[in-house]
């Protein structure tokens, strides 16, 4: 499943909201590589700290056995 968020900079979303909705891309065995898209008008402090907390939770995934796509 895809997931798009429109207006991730809008101050209702904190981090660890927009890291829950992004969390339910690529949940199915058969579409594991999960697809996110943030439209914002302005990269605020929230969405640049929901894309590091993605990219290392992603990280510490691969690192203990997780696969990803290629």
């Amino acid at each position: 499943i895809a997931v798009v968020i429109l207006g991730g900079d809008d101050a209702i979303f904190s981090t660890a909201a927009l890291v829950q909705i992004a969390g339910r891309a690529g949940r199915h065995a058969d579409f594991p590589r999960g697809e996110v898209t943030c439209y914002v008008q302005s990269q605020t402090r929230v969405v640049r700290r929901a894309q590091r907390m993605i990219d290392q939770l992603n990280r510490q995934g691969k690192r203990r056995g997780g696969r990803w796509p290629a």
